[in-house]
């Protein structure tokens, strides 16, 4: 699997859950290959399935896969209990303005309306899933535009965890709508055409999950940009816009902080911790999450770094003198003044934001700490490119 998505060894009995966002074409075999190559492949089982269908993947979908005896119960059968009962699938079915089944993406109208729908159900299927993965799937067969749809999606919503995964198979006779839905599928099928397609083993067939690598943009946009896809592509690409030109200059040995030539109104102490938040969000594995708030050990460490300039001795504030004053940082929070942290972190947020007003909206959603709240806890975080923040100290040089 792709690098930083690494699944649990073969040898461990226990499933990951994950839930699987697929915006289908009028083929749904490659659902059901998907969802048995993430168990028997990947050790991971789908705990919901979100599915997005124009009017023939409908038709489809319910014919050969969720009625009664068709092929979900096959693969309920092979896959065992863990497997999600077909009544349990969300079925986004796209509708136009009148409340019929939208009968293509082809026309710009219906594009748009497509896209506004999958955008929902793909909002939603991020919803349930909290902090497991969200599996973005690329399984529109021939639909091409669908995938590109799942694509852009992908791009503008995914978080760190979630997954953008193609999926192929080895034969071309598997490729057959209405032939072969996974290797243990069990009974004769046949083809839309009538054709009985006995005369090939699905066991023989190989399925490839492909964990596809794009650009993620999701941390360029703010929460208030995902309402509706068209919010967010505008925001997107005017936040593409905007980044391209925009570098975050943390001068460590002057203490302070440039975008592009202007200088951020911060005081030392606000510098030193905006400083921590750039260093996290350039330097950590886990900077795209954030800085935990929380977390005093990233903000001593910064003080500590910037202590041995002289500008150091122009900072205000008792929390902050501490800290420079530690030789290691402290065991717990509780040791620290926390409203005066907790001012801190507000003040910096307040002086950048205001300085951004005078500026393109853009450009202050990249450079003005967000907070967001996570299950582990509240983090603030820099959206800007990790590859447009530097940081300049006197020993790297």
């Amino acid at each position: 699997m792709g690098s930083g998505f690494a699944p649990p060894s073969q040898a461990d009995d226990a499933l990951r859950p994950v839930v699987v966002f697929a915006p289908l074409g009028a083929n749904p075999a490659p659902l059901l290959q998907l969802v048995w190559g993430l168990h028997r492949q990947w050790r991971l089982t789908a705990s919901r399935i979100v599915v997005v269908v124009d009017a023939r993947g409908h038709r489809y979908l319910h014919a050969e896969v969720l009625q009664r005896g068709a092929a979900w119960e096959s693969l309920q059968r092979a896959l065992g209990a863990t497997t999600v009962d077909s009544r349990e699938i969300e079925v986004v079915a796209v509708r136009t303005a009148a409340g019929e089944l939208l009968p293509s993406d082809e026309d710009p109208e219906n594009a748009s309306i497509y896209s506004e729908s999958a955008w929902s159900a793909a909002r939603r299927a991020i919803a349930h899933a909290g902090e497991n993965p969200v599996i973005f799937a690329l399984v529109a067969g021939r639909r091409r535009t669908m995938h590109v749809a799942a694509t852009v999606l992908f791009q503008l919503l995914a978080r760190p965890q979630d997954r953008l995964v193609d999926v192929r198979v080895s034969e071309r006779w598997a490729e057959t709508a209405g032939v072969f839905y996974f290797p243990e599928q069990n009974g004769t099928q046949r083809d839309r055409r009538g054709g009985l397609a006995d005369s090939h083993d699905p066991a023989s067939v190989e399925v490839v999950l492909v964990d596809v690598q794009v650009p993620r943009l999701r941390g360029l946009l703010r929460e208030r940009d995902l309402m509706t896809y068209a919010a967010a592509l505008r925001a997107g690409q005017a936040a593409v816009d905007a980044s391209a030109g925009t570098r975050l200059r943390i001068d460590l040995s002057e203490g302070k902080a440039f975008v592009g030539e202007d200088e951020l109104p911060l005081s030392k102490a606000q510098f030193i911790w905006y400083a921590a938040l750039a260093h996290h969000r350039r330097s950590s594995v886990d900077g795209d999450r954030g800085l935990r708030v929380r977390d005093v050990e990233p903000l001593w460490s910064m003080a500590r770094r910037c202590s041995k300039y002289a500008w150091s001795a122009a900072v205000q504030g008792e929390l902050v003198e501490r800290l420079m004053g530690l030789a290691s940082p402290p065991e717990k929070l509780k040791e620290l003044d926390e409203d005066n942290l907790r001012k801190m972190r507000s003040d910096t947020v307040t002086r950048i934001r205001r300085w951004s007003r005078k500026r393109p909206r853009e450009l202050g959603a990249l450079v003005v700490p967000e907070r967001k709240k996570l299950s582990t806890g509240s983090v603030q975080r820099i959206a800007l490119d990790p590859e447009r923040i530097e940081l300049v100290d006197v020993e790297d040089s």
